[in-house]
């Protein structure tokens, strides 16, 4: 968009216009659009590029592929729900615009959740399967929604903040929604809870002064009845995955202690279903964890899997899907306009 602004009286003059051009973002630092204007009425622009199809490869544990399924262009964070039959994921259209998807992984058929309100991203499966939580900037910043998984019903706003919020898991009960925000007086990463019943008024769960991120709930209990959540803290200086008990904190008291699994990084951990086992991605690949829970918990020696890294792991413990591009990204194209402020003179 632009719009005339008359810097001595300091007013807008005219009503905003839009341009014909499809501008790029930056997508890998600020999400802003792709363009500069200079003093001499020159704009410059990178175009939106679409994204290459994309397609879900399951690898068994050797690395094999396992299966291969048709997926949106552009897809990402893909999420597995509790049966291990479909998988939810945000794919973009011609304008990278993110919408919800999910995938009936025995049929191979992807079809649409949410409808191209606002971009909608990093979606997340209830413990029944029945509801997916994701982030959307419908209504300016990224708040929490909830839909039915069956694409029944209304989208549900479920946290509302003029701060960016990521969807992270459920508690195994299903009373909770884990969270993390980021813009609290710093521009550090934080884990909240969101009760799903009462009031749900959010809750500071865990926040050390650190960025915390990739929050992910273990999907059973201990002997102890308690659950555990694993995440990604950079307070040694690089990025490493822990585990700490959950209760005390959905509760309101302070977090259990924290244990260190990764040992030479990692990010995007994620649970077997038995919670016997934690998979996280370190360079150059996929990494596991055997993990013993409990009042005096284990921690296995983390060892490689296979290259690349995937995002969950199915219910037998066998498979791991993961997105791969399936044609190559088009070169960007730099396009300069002359003059193309003249035709707003008089708006």
């Amino acid at each position: 968009m632009a719009r005339r602004f008359d810097p001595s009286r300091l007013r807008f003059a005219g009503e905003p216009r839009a341009l014909p051009e499809k501008i790029g973002r930056d997508w890998g630092t600020t999400g802003h659009a792709a363009f500069s204007v200079s003093s001499t009425d020159a704009l410059v622009y990178q175009e939106v590029l679409p994204q290459p199809a994309s397609r879900i490869i399951v690898r068994g544990r050797p690395g094999d592929v396992l299966q291969t399924i048709d997926a949106p262009a552009g897809s990402q964070f893909p999420s597995l729900d509790p049966q291990g039959t479909h998988v939810a994921l945000q794919g973009e259209d011609e304008n990278t615009v993110e919408d919800i998807w999910t995938i009936d992984l025995e049929r191979g058929l992807a079809s649409r959740l949410t409808a191209r309100q606002g971009s909608n991203q990093r979606p997340v499966w209830s413990p029944d399967g029945r509801h997916i939580a994701f982030m959307s900037n419908r209504a300016g910043a990224y708040d929490l929604y909830a839909r039915n998984a069956d694409s029944t019903g209304d989208d549900e706003l479920l946290v509302k903040s003029p701060h960016t919020k990521f969807p992270a898991g459920w508690s195994a009960d299903g009373k909770y929604l884990l969270y993390v925000e980021s813009g609290h007086g710093d521009t550090r990463r934080n884990i909240w809870l969101l009760p799903m019943e009462g009031d749900r008024k959010p809750i500071p769960f865990l926040n050390t002064g650190f960025d915390v991120d990739d929050a992910k709930l273990s999907p059973v209990l201990d002997d102890l009845g308690r659950q555990w959540i694993a995440y990604v803290s950079n307070d040694t200086g690089s990025r490493e995955v822990y585990v700490r008990p959950f209760p005390s904190g959905a509760l309101g008291g302070p977090p259990g202690p924290a244990i260190r699994v990764s040992t030479t990084g990692g990010h995007h951990p994620f649970w077997r279903k038995d919670g016997r086992e934690l998979f996280y991605y370190a360079s150059p690949g996929q990494m596991a964890v055997d993990v013993k829970l409990g009042k005096t918990p284990g921690m296995g020696i983390p060892h490689a899997l296979f290259v690349p890294g995937a995002t969950g792991v199915s219910a037998d413990g066998q498979g791991f899907p993961y997105i791969q591009d399936a044609g190559e990204m088009p070169a960007a194209r730099i396009n300069v306009v002359l003059n193309w402020a003249a035709d707003l003179a008089g708006k």
